[in-house]
């Protein structure tokens, strides 16, 4: 195999870029015109404050032997190949989403739920700091990233209980004023739309 997978005790992980102001690019996210592009979370913070170091494939391929999921280590070890080269375009993938998507991927399919738990046990231990730095960070990254959708929703909920209230208020007029079901319309409790000349 290449030269890529030999190590001596790798300590590098996953970590924050150093290029980067972290703050500022969580604020940007709320600056995104769209967080969503195709399905995918493409202004999600997480996705551009963390960068990989080597020791992250080093150790995915490890547990991959170990638990004997050679398939799985085929895939890391290509993801580490493109990873390496530099071809942004065939490794598309963010540290924070890829490590998770390795231990979804190595815990699955499992005929014993003992042995899933084993594994999903060594994968938590051995990448203990990327999955603590991950959740550091998570929640306000995803409070950054729905802000913008809260507050839309939030003032649309807003106008549609002003306008129910209003609704509201009229019907409690027309009935306090005799107004009996076979009269009814619903035309009667709309707000008066005043002509213009």
């Amino acid at each position: 195999m290449l030269g890529l997978f030999k190590h001596n005790n790798w300590k590098l992980t996953m970590k924050i870029k150093n290029s980067i102001d972290v703050w500022e690019t969580f604020e940007d996210t709320l600056n995104a015109k769209e967080n969503s592009w195709m399905g995918s979370r493409l202004h999600y913070p997480l996705n551009k404050i963390f960068e990989f170091e080597d020791s992250d494939f080093i150790t995915a391929i490890e547990i991959c032997k170990e638990f004997k999921k050679y398939n799985l280590k085929q895939e890391v070890e290509a993801d580490y190949r493109y990873w390496k080269s530099g071809m942004e375009f065939e490794f598309s993938e963010n540290p924070s989403s890829w490590i998770s998507k390795f231990r979804n991927d190595i815990t699955r399919t499992r005929k014993y739920t003992s042995t899933a738990k084993k594994i999903d046990t060594t994968v938590e231990s051995r990448f203990q700091n990327e999955f603590n730095l991950i959740r550091q960070f998570s929640k306000l990254a995803d409070l950054f990233y729905n802000y913008n959708d809260y507050k839309r929703a939030y003032e649309n909920s807003k106008k549609q209980y002003e306008e129910a209230n209003s609704h509201m208020k009229n019907f409690m007029e027309l009935k306090k004023s005799g107004l009996s079901p076979e009269e009814f319309w619903w035309i009667l409790i709309e707000p008066k739309v005043e002509e213009q000349d």
